[in-house]
């Protein structure tokens, strides 16, 4: 079975990276942030996973079953990276057993707020997708968090979620102590990484220029954290930490990447790490 896997991914590869990089370059080193940067052939096929993901969005707001289902709101704005980021965490929070509602700048939907369990950061630009959100939904976030509400963050979501958003000098959420910063100086092109867990296990995870986390021991403790994973060198890599009635979960890497992102990066992982990224969220709204 797992050999049936793995063929299957390597198809995939072959086909997608042919597809992709037509044009020629080495497009397996480009991480596009805007929709900009996309080639007219990775535009068209994440136009048509965005229509996919809007359509399932508007299905679970009318129907009975999903509306017993915890609601996650999911930052989807300026700072996302592309081509699925966004889509493959709301996929994630879904499989999760969340409905999800995708949020962009100028979000102020109180009755969202409140019927909303969780916050779902993605992975992209931290100071770009900070400064889209802007103070005032931060603030928001903020609050969200402290009242009880749950903050999942993946890569740039783990940048943004300290006071300074790594080495920027940029104002994050401040809602995780300690400070982050890259944690491959040379920021490598995207890749699977070994990470080790709590337990002295090891797995693989898909890194694309993520944080690691500096903390005390007295910030450790007085937030009630928790490390969840550690990169090679013994550096923190996942985290989880109370802020006021609420939890926060942040990882420097992408668990909830699924293959058609990794594809667009010349990265070929038919088994994924989502149950690692719904452990997360599950952990947040306490479930």
């Amino acid at each position: 079975m797992m050999k049936n896997r793995a063929l299957v991914g390597v198809i995939f590869a072959f086909v997608l990276c042919t597809f992709a990089y037509a044009e020629g370059g080495s497009e397996s080193l480009r991480i596009p942030v805007t929709r900009e940067d996309l080639t007219a052939q990775e535009l068209s096929q994440l136009e048509a996973l965005e229509r996919e993901d809007a359509a399932l969005e508007a299905q679970e707001a009318v129907s009975a079953a999903a509306s017993s289902k915890p609601l996650a709101l999911v930052w989807r704005g300026p700072g996302v990276c592309q081509p699925a980021c966004g889509i493959s965490a709301a996929q994630v929070a879904r499989r999760a057993g969340f409905r999800t509602l995708s949020v962009y700048p100028g979000f102020d939907d109180e009755s969202k707020f409140a019927e909303a369990r969780l916050w779902v950061q993605p992975g992209g630009k931290s100071v770009n997708a900070a400064a889209a959100i802007g103070p005032k939904l931060l603030e928001r976030l903020r609050q969200f968090i402290a009242a009880g509400g749950g903050y999942v963050g993946y890569c740039a979501g783990m940048f943004m979620s300290t006071e300074l958003i790594g080495t920027s000098g940029k104002v994050g959420l401040g809602v995780v102590a300690g400070r982050t910063e890259l944690h491959f100086k040379d920021d490598p092109p995207s890749q699977m990484i070994p990470m080790r867990l709590p337990s002295g296990a090891f797995m693989e995870m898909y890194y694309a220029g993520g944080p690691d986390l500096t903390i005390s021991p007295a910030e450790l403790e007085a937030v009630g954290g928790e490390v969840t994973a550690f990169y090679s060198d013994g550096k923190i890599a996942g985290f989880n930490s109370n802020y006021g009635k609420g939890r926060v979960a942040v990882i420097g890497t992408h668990p909830e990447a699924g293959w058609f992102w990794k594809l667009f990066r010349g990265v070929i992982d038919p088994i994924g790490e989502a149950y690692f990224a719904m452990e997360m969220m599950n952990w947040a709204v306490r479930r």
